[in-house]
């Protein structure tokens, strides 16, 4: 990526992308217009761990390839996760606008704590498909019944899942499928691939907690959608904010 090799180099600011630059006695940068500073061996770090999450090492195998600190490390992934929760929901906006109501779950956040956590633990999951594409939500405070009652006319397929008490991604119960005809397992479905995609990588991670479920949901719905995209130059772009010229 020019854009991350110029900032790395000390040539780029990672806010604005303004090329003018002052050195400073510490080691980092200035920037001349947004007055941004920057120290690229932190750039270079961030940068290492975040390919090590582009390339699906976990955050204790990314800890022993790099020699950073573990805690450090899951701490860039939550960070990383979180970006990618945020991401999918401008992009939801962008391809759904005009194709479902405004008060649909599919365009509204979940309910956040001040320190960013979920609310309440996740009690529903629905799993959706339209035009093609894959979309979850997960929520708390409803049943299942609800969620479907709210969603089943604006979509082409999708399953609902209930885990009360939620122990692990395992407690999820199936509990409605639309349409009732459709063949949501066949190979030709993109909601019946996620759904295998899912569950396969889910297993991997040996048991998540309610309070990051939904962050590594989104992760794999992001990773999902961009299987035939260079992920790293995707993640990237979000984490720095930086876009490659075109």
């Amino acid at each position: 990526m020019k854009v991350l090799t110029g900032i790395l180099n000390g040539n780029k600011c990672p806010e604005c992308g303004n090329a003018k630059l002052y050195s400073l006695s510490d080691g980092r940068f200035k920037c001349a217009s947004c007055y941004h500073k920057f120290s690229p061996r932190m750039v270079q770090k961030d940068s290492e761990v975040l390919r090590l999450f582009a390339e699906g090492y976990s955050a204790n195998k990314a800890a022993r390839e790099s020699g950073y600190n573990y805690r450090t490390v899951a701490n860039r992934y939550v960070t990383y996760r979180r970006e990618i929760v945020e991401y999918l929901d401008n992009l939801y906006r962008r391809e759904l606008q005009g194709k479902v109501p405004s008060t649909s779950p599919l365009l509204q956040e979940p309910q956040m704590r001040n320190n960013g956590k979920p609310r309440d633990e996740i009690k529903v999951l629905g799993l959706l498909e339209l035009n093609g594409n894959v979309y979850t939500v997960s929520r708390d405070g409803i049943t299942p019944d609800v969620l479907l009652n709210q969603i089943q006319d604006h979509v082409d397929k999708c399953r609902i899942y209930s885990a009360l008490p939620f122990r692990s991604y395992h407690s999820f119960e199936l509990t409605h499928r639309i349409p009732v005809t459709g063949n949501t397992e066949s190979a030709g479905s993109a909601l019946g691939q996620f759904w295998n995609y899912l569950t396969s990588e889910l297993r991997k991670h040996r048991g998540t907690s309610s309070e990051y479920f939904h962050l590594y949901l989104k992760e794999l719905e992001f990773r999902f959608r961009t299987q035939e995209q260079e992920v790293f130059s995707l993640l990237a772009g979000i984490h720095f904010g930086i876009k490659e010229p075109s």
